[in-house]
């Protein structure tokens, strides 16, 4: 039998027919008793969009899919399949955490956990400063509890962030025996997995302990900063496909940062194949949304894609869930290039144009996106501080700071209302040589300071005495080195010195401070030079936020990646 079309009375028709009357354009189907039918054109057509997006097999029997998959195509809810664990059985599991959980926590291990039994995947999404690594523990405390005999379980983590992971678990599930693979005695660990509950290993000794980790079953594996698997041909995201796993959970703020391609990746992981392979997902989704959402079909598939992924995603931001979180401000100050700063920046402008115009005779209209990103750089380098755009030091022999760029006196005034108010400031940016710069000027100032970039040894040490000291009251960090595990809430400040085309990275950022354990109003404030590269960069964040309120859900933060038109738009480039 033919998969039909029925209406609530039992009248059906074949989907063969009605698609022929769709194509028609009839509507109106007369009954054998007389009534009349009205198709529902928009929802016919929806419900066949949808079912391209999934695996469809017709059988003698009617329409079959994947049980993965009948929440998108029934309309159902990310909670009912699987439900939840009962409040009742999650608190007899978790009766060795010691933790007091907040209700939107519980609700969430109760979510993963029923993932787990059912042998789902789960991304849990929630904001920074939301507690994913406690709602994880959590979750390997119920399944331990359930299953003495468990498997152990695999946490990779960002190198950064074991110290964090084994603190964390020695706080709140001390019951529980962690080891950590790192360093010369490595090997031994991993020889002696049959004696931990837990393994902490990093990105980078998931590839290179790839065929040792292949050879065991693990109870679960988490993956902490699951951006870091969200290009999936990098060999992290390759060999940890390759394990063997009940369940897979992936932690990650920020689901989707350059495209929804990341999003596909983190989903292959935890349940390979719901999205699909990699051309049907871009034909079906990534194609359609780089289009831009001003476009019909580009609405389309994000609303799909938001139905599509509800079941595996769960995201809680700290606005719907923390009541008590203090305010976050956000605000821009514009500051004005000084004159020298002006100069240069016209003269790189007018250069780079023409570097963009000659790549493109020899490379053609597509050819010249390298010297597109090129040009944009020093543009951006020369809007922080001129020292930064590899001018001979006889060029600026004799400029003052506030010569050099028109962002020190701002960021001075802004140091100086933020002590006096005796408060505590977190100062990002993508350049560690202006961060080295800035702790120079403070130096100056006599300001104690923290500091962290890429290459620092004593992170631990420098989060601690920041959190601690009364009298270090800034703390320099460089934007990839913070983005990740850093709790900073005896900050009420932070400083953006450059902006950054992806707000999530920023939001990142931000959330160092305003999260939980937060008790003050926190103020982020974003430097951003009038009338070059910079002001463009912000307006280009807001044209892309447009897209968060489109897929995934309301608040989530994605991002289409840079395309060439964006490159242009930034530059003018015609």
């Amino acid at each position: 039998m033919e998969f039909a079309y029925r209406a609530p009375d039992g009248f059906q028709l074949p989907r063969a027919e009605v698609l022929r009357l769709m194509r028609s354009g009839k509507k109106v189907i007369p009954g054998k008793a007389g009534q009349r039918y009205l198709l529902d054109a928009a929802a016919i057509e929806s419900f066949e969009s949808s079912l391209q997006d999934v695996s469809v097999e017709l059988t003698a029997d009617g329409l079959r899919v994947p049980a993965m998959h009948a929440p998108y195509l029934t309309g159902e809810s990310e909670g009912d399949l699987p439900p939840r664990t009962d409040n009742v059985t999650l608190k007899a599991l978790l009766k060795t955490l010691r933790a007091e959980l907040r209700p939107y926590q519980e609700e969430g291990v109760a979510w993963m956990h029923a993932h787990a039994l059912a042998g789902r995947g789960a991304i849990l999404g929630d904001d920074m400063g939301l507690g994913k690594t406690l709602q994880s523990i959590a979750l390997v405390v119920a399944l331990k509890q359930a299953d003495a005999a468990l498997p152990p379980v695999l946490v990779v983590c960002p190198k950064s962030l074991t110290g964090n992971w084994r603190e964390e678990f020695q706080r709140f599930a001390p019951g529980l025996r962690v080891a950590v693979s790192q360093g010369p005695q490595r090997q031994a660990v991993l020889a002696r997995l049959g004696e931990v509950d837990v393994l902490l290993t990093t990105y980078q000794l998931a590839i290179n302990d790839r065929e040792t980790l292949a050879g065991h079953e693990w109870g679960a594996i988490v993956l902490d900063e699951a951006s870091f698997i969200r290009n999936p041909d990098t060999e992290a995201a390759k060999a940890l496909r390759s394990l063997r796993a009940r369940c897979r959970v992936a932690l990650t703020g920020t689901p989707v940062e350059n495209s929804v391609r990341d999003l596909w990746s983190i989903s292959h992981f935890v349940q390979p194949g719901y999205l699909g392979g990699r051309e049907h997902f871009r034909e079906r989704f990534e194609q359609p949304l780089a289009a831009g959402l001003d476009r019909p079909e580009a609405q389309a598939a994000a609303g799909r894609l938001k139905r599509l992924v509800r079941p595996l995603f769960l995201r809680r931001t700290k606005r719907e869930v923390l009541r008590d979180l203090p305010e976050k401000i956000e605000q821009v100050l514009w500051c004005e290039p000084s004159p020298a700063q002006a100069e240069v920046y016209r003269r790189l402008l007018e250069e780079g144009m023409e570097e963009i115009r000659l790549a493109r005779r020899r490379s053609g209209q597509n050819g010249a996106r390298m010297t597109l990103f090129t040009v944009l750089l020093r543009l951006r380098q020369a809007c922080c501080d001129l020292r930064l755009t590899g001018l001979a030091s006889e060029r600026l022999a004799g400029l003052e700071a506030d010569e050099l760029s028109g962002k020190w006196p701002v960021l001075g005034e802004r140091l100086d209302e933020i002590e006096s108010a005796g408060g505590k400031v977190l100062i990002f940016s993508q350049f560690v040589q202006y961060l080295k710069l800035v702790r120079e000027a403070l130096e100056q100032r006599g300001t104690a300071y923290a500091y962290l970039d890429g290459s620092s040894q004593d992170r631990e040490a420098q989060v601690k005495a920041f959190q601690t000291d009364p009298g270090k009251r800034v703390f320099l960090i460089s934007l990839k080195a913070g983005g990740y595990g850093l709790n900073l809430t005896a900050a009420d400040h932070v400083i953006l010195l450059d902006p950054w085309w992806n707000p999530a990275v920023e939001a990142q950022a931000i959330d160092r401070a305003h999260r939980i354990g937060q008790e003050r109003v926190v103020t982020a404030t974003r430097l951003a030079m009038r009338g070059t590269v910079e002001e463009r960069i912000l307006a280009l964040q807001a044209k892309k936020r447009g897209l968060v309120e489109a897929a995934l859900d309301d608040q989530a933060p994605l991002m289409q990646g840079l395309q060439d038109e964006d490159l242009e738009q930034l530059l003018e480039v015609s």
